[in-house]
């Protein structure tokens, strides 16, 4: 084995060794650092660090003041001092230094040392000196000189033959001159103050004169009253003294305004050009000398109906044995509400009085045979309005006429529409007495239809069942025919015409035929493939269950299953006008979220508009636990379509079958002010900024900058409820302003900021 020898090394020794290291490691800043202020600059010395291995040093500086230092330069270790050059005349500076070894090392900085110079030399004036008026006053700026030490301006003012007077200071290249009247010429020069006191000359003197920007106050006392002559519209006069007029708008939207006269000083005027029964929306902007407009004033009126519906033109004929019937071309009034039927005897000079509610226009009464009588028909307005009688028509009543007569012009066997109930008929007729068409057959428990005028509210659709007509109102909406009766189907026919399971088909031109469009009084059937089904005659026209449609009502597809039961919900002529349960019911139902995407959040406004309905459900298909806020959507399996639904339409008892399915139109609102953040922001070429209104009413968009002037007004008018979008195209210089929005009695602000 080797052996190992050890050399012991005196403690003294270690000591030495460890404090050079610490030395090394640690190399100390300059002796005697000073610093004198110079012509044009700060002079700075100092004596070597004695450190021995020092590189260089760095010297650091601030301003009086300022609580960070930063470097100014780094000279070698043989240097020792330096001309601050880069610093500013007048203004007090702090320096300190430290030293940097070979191996990059810095050691603690030295005691700060503080100097400052003077600069004799005067700061450039300013140049391109503008001014302009706003509500709060005159707005001058100017371009500063390019020198590195000016310290602030100041504005020199006087009137028109006056001497120019200090009047403002400032430390930018802009100020506002609150205290400036309107409409006196100003003298306006500034000049530079640098940190040395020194002042530059003035520069170019410019005029101003601070135009009225104030808007005449909002118009009191507005009113518009109803008037035989035309809508009276009166308010208060004016206290300004510069009023000059008003601009009188008039529309039927709150978020719309039409213009209708422009007027002088007055506090009244007549609006004969009002049309009756229409509502409405007046505004009043009034307008001083200088053309300021002032906040509007609303007001609102309806001009009552004046104005008696047409008098009925009347036919009579004489039908079903020992009775009358009386028909008449349907009177011309929006607001129809009533026909009134006088019958006279001519025998006994006996009248009577029955009124018909419309659409109807047909009267018929039993007549004892060969007796006469007299007719006259007048039209009644929900307002009170009647038309003259109609002249008098002469009735006799026949008693050997048929009894039954077809509904329209329309293809044979028909359905038949019938006054009474239980009527029997002869199995088999061939004529229609009064018209002669021929008229068919009727097999029991067949029904067949005809595509003509239509069904009209309040009247009766007869299916022919073993000689008896069995009796059913129609009514708005969905009619059912002949329940329980079925009625056969050629589904061969319907195989042609390419039905699928679920569709809704019509018999037209000899085939059964998939339809998009309903028509009043036409006959439909569900396509179920089992050789029968319900007959359906729709009141209304709209669109066919499962197309969709502008109104954005959930519609939710029948499936080929006969029990339970099916919900419609059809928007009739894109209204919300819900059907009644039907006799089918989709298979299965799923619920899936959807998610915010491009939908807009709807809120429910009052009371629900809609309808409820439970509808039974696959529990294992349907997931709504961890459905998030929303929107969710109702999704027929198998069909590939689905409708978004508000997820407040949605409730599932916990562990329930059956879902509560609320259906209801869009209703998009606010439920006070909202101002939503701008888009894009920074913005640069395009604003696009969405507020909200709980109701209807007049709102400012304004964008203001750091001084709190007006740049920009983005919107200013009538708005209704709801969310609104407003886009614009800033062509401002770039920096930081607020979007301030005015509406029901609030202010609202955002920040946005406009780059260029």
């Amino acid at each position: 084995m080797a052996r190992r020898s050890h050399r012991i090394v005196p403690g003294i020794a270690v000591v030495a060794v460890l404090a050079a290291a610490a030395s090394f490691f640690n190399p100390e800043p300059p002796a005697r650092f000073v610093a004198l202020g110079g012509d044009g600059g700060i002079y700075l010395e100092w004596e070597a660090s004695p450190t021995p291995r020092v590189e260089s040093y760095r010297i650091f500086r601030r301003r009086d003041g300022d609580s960070l230092y930063f470097p100014v330069i780094r000279v070698p270790e043989v240097q020792k001092s330096y001309f601050d050059t880069s610093a500013v005349g007048g203004v007090s500076y702090w320096y300190r230094i430290r030293s940097i070894d070979f191996f990059a090392r810095a050691g603690p900085f030295s005691d700060s040392v503080s100097a400052r110079f003077l600069d004799t030399l005067p700061p450039g004036p300013p140049d391109s000196l503008q001014t302009e008026g706003s509500e709060r006053g005159l707005f001058l700026r100017w371009v500063g000189p390019e020198d590195r030490d000016v310290n602030g301006y100041e504005v020199f003012r006087g009137q028109a033959g006056d001497p120019l007077r200090a009047h403002l200071e400032s430390s930018e290249p802009q100020i506002l001159d609150s205290l400036a009247a309107i409409g006196v010429e100003y003298r306006y020069a500034v000049r530079t103050v640098d940190f040395s006191g020194n002042r530059s000359l003035f520069s170019d003197t410019v005029q101003a004169v601070l135009p009225d920007l104030v808007a005449p106050g909002k118009p009191r006392g507005f009113e518009a009253i109803d008037e035989p002559s035309g809508i009276r519209l009166a308010w208060q006069a004016s206290e300004a003294a510069d009023h000059a007029g008003y601009l009188l708008d008039r529309d039927t939207r709150p978020d719309q305004a039409t213009p209708l006269a422009q007027l002088g000083p007055v506090t009244v005027y007549l609006d004969t050009t009002a049309a009756e029964r229409v509502f409405y929306i007046y505004r009043l902007t009034p307008f001083d000398a200088s053309g300021n407009l002032g906040e509007p004033a609303f007001a609102q009126a309806q001009r009552a109906d004046r104005t008696a519906p047409s008098t009925p033109s009347v036919t009579v004929a004489n039908a079903e044995g020992a009775r009358v019937r009386l028909t008449w071309q349907p009177a011309s009034a929006p607001d129809l509400e009533r026909y009134l039927v006088v019958a006279r005897s001519l025998a006994t000079g006996v009248s009577d009085t029955t009124a018909i509610p419309p659409p109807l226009h047909v009267f018929e009464e039993a007549v004892e045979p060969g007796d006469a009588r007299t007719y006259q028909v007048a039209a009644g307005d929900s307002t009170g309005n009647s038309s003259p009688f109609s002249e008098p028509v002469l009735g006799i009543a026949r008693a050997d006429w048929a009894r039954v007569r077809l509904l329209g012009a329309g293809s044979t066997p028909g359905l038949r529409a019938l006054p009474g109930t239980g009527t029997e008929l002869p199995g088999s007729l061939a004529e229609d007495p009064l018209s002669g068409e021929p008229v068919g057959t009727s097999s029991p428990a067949e029904a067949f239809w005809y595509s003509g005028d239509g069904l009209r509210a309040d009247s009766a659709a007869q299916v022919p069942l073993d000689g008896l007509f069995f009796r059913h109102p129609v009514t708005a909406g969905w009619n059912y025919v002949g329940n329980p009766f079925d009625i056969t189907v050629d589904w061969l026919r319907v195989l042609e015409a390419s039905g699928t399971a679920g569709s809704l088909l019509a018999y037209r031109d000899g085939i059964w035929q998939p339809v998009r469009r309903l028509v009043p009084g036409e006959g439909y059937a569900w396509y179920n493939g089992e050789g029968t089904s319900e007959l359906l005659i729709p009141h209304l026209s709209g669109p066919v269950p499962g197309v969709r449609s502008s109104s954005s009502v959930v519609v939710l597809e029948a499936g080929h299953t006969t029990a339970e039961m099916h919900l419609d919900a059809t928007p009739w002529a894109d209204a919300l006008a819900p059907l009644p349960p039907n006799p089918w019911q989709p298979e299965q139902l799923a619920v899936r979220p959807v998610g915010w995407s491009d939908w807009v959040s709807r809120i429910a406004v009052g009371a629900w508009p809609g309808f409820e309905v439970r509808l039974p459900v696959d529990a294992e298909r349907l997931f709504v636990r961890g459905v998030p806020p929303g929107m969710v959507a109702l999704v027929t399996p198998g069909s590939g379509l689905e409708w978004a639904v508000p997820e407040a339409g949605l409730a599932v008892p916990p562990g329930g079958g059956s879902m509560l399915l609320r259906l209801a139109p869009d209703v998009v609102g606010a439920p006070r002010p909202i101002l939503l953040p701008p888009y894009p922001n920074p913005a640069s070429s395009r604003l696009s900024v969405d507020f909200g209104l709980s109701v209807p009413g007049p709102i400012s968009l304004e964008l203001i900058d750091t001084l709190g002037r007006t740049v920009r007004t983005l919107e200013r008018g009538t708005f209704g409820a709801g969310m609104h979008t407003v886009v614009h195209r800033p062509n401002l210089p770039g920096g930081t302003y607020l979007l301030r929005l005015r509406a029901e009695g609030v202010t609202l602000s955002r920040t946005v900021v406009i780059i260029r």
